[in-house]
């Protein structure tokens, strides 16, 4: 993020009542904890739970509009959205909502099993075991991992960025560039059997 861009963002998150509120990481969340039923807004945002990930057929070579989202509610036609949203609209708590589900679909496009095959269903549908815990290998990948290192341990995370203030990350052919497309960040993610 460019300082500008963060700066902007902060001005958005600023006003949470709750300080935790106040960090992209935590803002980031939102859009899986209105998945729930017991959430306040889960009525509010049913429409949003087919916008987290991406489905193409096994030899695809890559994403298809048509063939893989043509009624534009996939992840990455939600990442056009809500990137417009947050440039365009004027109103900011319309701005917040687009920050917080812009941040958290890039992240699910980095995450191979919400650019996948319908088949398994993302990974849901693929029982593993993981710890001595039975589970599904989308709900290992997407949150157990996370919260465990090597010894089983729980992993405490910050809210600060782990990269330094004006460091870029880039992952694969993803990065800082403004020009940069979702569907060439979602590419390596559909990559598999």
């Amino acid at each position: 993020m460019t300082p500008e861009a963060r700066a902007a963002a902060q001005d958005l998150l600023d006003p949470a009542p709750d300080p935790k509120h106040r960090t992209l990481a935590h803002a980031s969340t939102w859009p899986d904890r209105i998945k729930s039923p017991k959430h306040t807004q889960f009525r509010q945002y049913a429409f949003a739970r087919k916008l987290h990930y991406v489905n193409s057929p096994p030899d695809a070579n890559g994403y298809g509009r048509g063939r893989d989202c043509p009624e534009g509610k996939c992840v990455i036609e939600a990442i056009h959205t809500y990137r417009t949203l947050l440039r365009d609209a004027m109103d900011p708590k319309m701005r917040l909502v687009a920050l917080k589900f812009l941040a958290h679909f890039v992240g699910d496009i980095h995450q191979p099993l919400h650019v996948g095959y319908k088949r398994d269903r993302g990974g849901n549908d693929m029982a593993v075991q993981f710890f001595n815990q039975k589970t599904n290998l989308h709900k290992t990948w997407d949150t157990l991992i996370l919260r465990r290192d090597n010894r089983g341990m729980t992993i405490k995370t910050s809210p600060a960025s782990s990269h330094p203030p004006n460091s870029t990350a880039a992952v694969g052919p993803c990065s800082s560039n403004t020009s940069t497309r979702p569907t060439r960040c979602a590419a390596p993610s559909a990559a598999g059997p």
